[in-house]
């Protein structure tokens, strides 16, 4: 742990992370395949290439991220009885959260899921609309200007277009 992350303990942050045991983290819900659409193999590449968090990779299917949402506002907007026992919390939690999602949610999850689709859609395509502007451009080329431009009709050898870019800054645009 770095010592800025040590600095910012906080009820959010309370600086205790679990460590599962690698022959079980392919059975975390973040890899099951009725939460998310990627998979374990897929998540471990792209955290090994990109450096960035599994939880940060994964592609959660509409109806998981309902429930995300739901779970949310009821710890946000609805009292749960404590009840005598430890685990009334627990199940008073989740009588409260079954209920509404199928009495609210459920009816509307082909909704959610088309939704979904078109705004993931958007997402694909504007991404890729920016890659191609961007990382995938191609350099831009302007053929090598002579004083004598009327002479180009007579000359015997072409000119090849002269890229303006220099290497490195094309490798600081990609």
């Amino acid at each position: 742990m770095t010592a800025n992350q040590e600095k910012n303990y906080s009820a959010w942050n309370p600086g205790i992370e679990s460590d599962i045991p690698v022959e079980y983290e392919s059975l975390e819900t973040i890899y099951s395949a009725d939460n998310v659409f990627t998979d374990f193999h897929q998540i471990n590449e792209l955290a090994r290439i990109t450096g960035l968090n599994h939880d940060e990779l994964v592609q959660f299917r509409p109806k998981r991220l309902a429930l995300h949402e739901l779970i949310v506002r009821i710890t946000a907007n609805i009292v749960v009885a404590e009840g005598v026992q430890e685990e009334d919390l627990g199940i008073n939690f989740r009588e409260i959260a079954i209920y509404i999602f199928k009495q609210y949610i459920q009816p509307h999850l082909a909704e959610i899921e088309r939704d979904y689709q078109t705004l993931y859609q958007s997402m694909l395509d504007k991404v890729s609309k920016e890659l191609d502007e961007t990382l995938f451009a191609k350099s831009v080329e302007s053929p090598k200007q002579s004083r004598f431009s009327s002479w180009k009709w007579f000359s015997s050898r072409s000119k090849t277009p002269v890229s303006t870019e220099s290497p490195s800054e094309r490798n600081f645009r990609l």
